[in-house]
């Protein structure tokens, strides 16, 4: 079973995209599309638990100020710029490593719709894959590679960069309890904390129910 299985859903955004440059990579910047980056950002952030696609790294909540990856590079194929299966999170160093590298295989190149299954792609798919049946985790911080594709993906997103498992090991102490939990039980235990801070706590604790209503909404499609 393959890691994202509720690829976004862009049909609110047909108009837009029909309307508006699209055959470009570069147009993907313009302005036009920034609903819909905050669209693909919250609904990928949700399914993919604020994780790098690749690496898994913690990403940051809700995806603010991370970049959308396109698998297969929208400055090789504009015209899938835009499809669903196509886009992700990924933390910033996967995705500038990565960059415009190939990440098609011998018969995804040459495949004129957007591959359908795993097979069109050399590295990882979070859409067609499973991650641990590519990509294996060692001594808790570190990653090695299990399969072909694990070892395109290691090449294409430099997964062997000395400062994953670094950055890794600072967010043990988070991963080992929810960071968003975590955070508002500080205050809440503080009987110093003002009115302001009680008052974020609880913008904070909406947005988790937000975001737990919104995934069951996903999910339930």
């Amino acid at each position: 079973m393959a890691d994202i299985n509720h690829p976004v859903n862009l049909d609110q955004f047909a108009d837009t995209i029909a309307n508006n440059p699209h055959d470009e990579g570069g147009n993907w910047s313009l302005g036009c599309y920034s609903a819909l980056k905050i669209h693909v950002k919250e609904h990928y952030s949700i399914i993919q638990n604020d994780v790098c696609c690749y690496c898994k790294i913690n990403l940051r909540h809700g995806g603010y100020g991370e970049p959308i990856e396109h698998v297969v590079p929208k400055s090789d194929r504009p015209q899938w710029m835009f499809i669903p299966r196509n886009l992700a999170l990924s933390c910033y160093p996967c995705n500038t490593k990565k960059n415009a590298d190939n990440t098609l295989s011998a018969t995804g190149i040459t495949s004129v719709d957007y591959p359908s299954d795993h097979t069109g792609f050399s590295i990882y798919h979070p859409h067609f894959d499973n991650w641990n049946e590519h990509i294996q985790v060692f001594h808790e911080y570190f990653l090695l590679p299990t399969s072909d594709k694990g070892r395109e993906t290691f090449t294409v997103c430099e997964l062997f960069r000395l400062n994953l498992p670094l950055d890794k090991a600072k967010q043990k102490n988070w991963e080992e309890e929810p960071f968003r939990t975590r955070i508002i039980e500080q205050i809440l235990l503080d009987n110093s904390a003002s009115t302001e801070l009680l008052e974020q706590c609880k913008e904070i604790s909406k947005e988790i129910i937000r975001r737990a209503k919104r995934k069951r909404e996903i999910l339930g499609n």
